[in-house]
């Protein structure tokens, strides 16, 4: 029972970070934000890597313009392979994924540096 009531709390705190309208920006806005500042965390050198053989820094910005928000947050993944992301990295993508509700992804981004 205290698991199911801890789970409920949650959930609406959840719903009402997601739906607040004091907070001025729509839940898209919030992601795409959470993605640009991830994107920050990236090597100079991954970001301007012409690598045809795998996803591109083009490739990112052009999900996040077309509201491709799930894809956006792979390809950042997907960059950051072979690179050492910082813990905030991580952190951004995981946030990022929970509004999104991707709970797989962002229990996977969490795990990475144990971030919490």
């Amino acid at each position: 029972m205290h698991n199911l009531r801890a789970y409920l709390n949650h959930l609406r705190q959840r719903f009402q970070r997601w739906h607040n309208p004091e907070r001025g920006h729509s839940p898209e806005d919030e992601v795409k934000l959470l993605l640009r500042q991830a994107a920050e965390h990236l090597p100079a050198d991954v970001v301007a890597s012409p690598d045809v053989s795998r996803a591109t820094f083009h490739d990112f910005q052009e999900f996040l313009t077309q509201h491709e928000f799930e894809l956006a947050m792979e390809v950042l993944e997907e960059l950051a392979s072979g690179t050492q992301p910082t813990a905030a990295f991580w952190g951004l993508l995981a946030e990022a994924a929970g509004r999104m509700n991707c709970v797989v992804q962002e229990r996977r981004y969490r795990d990475y540096f144990h971030v919490n």
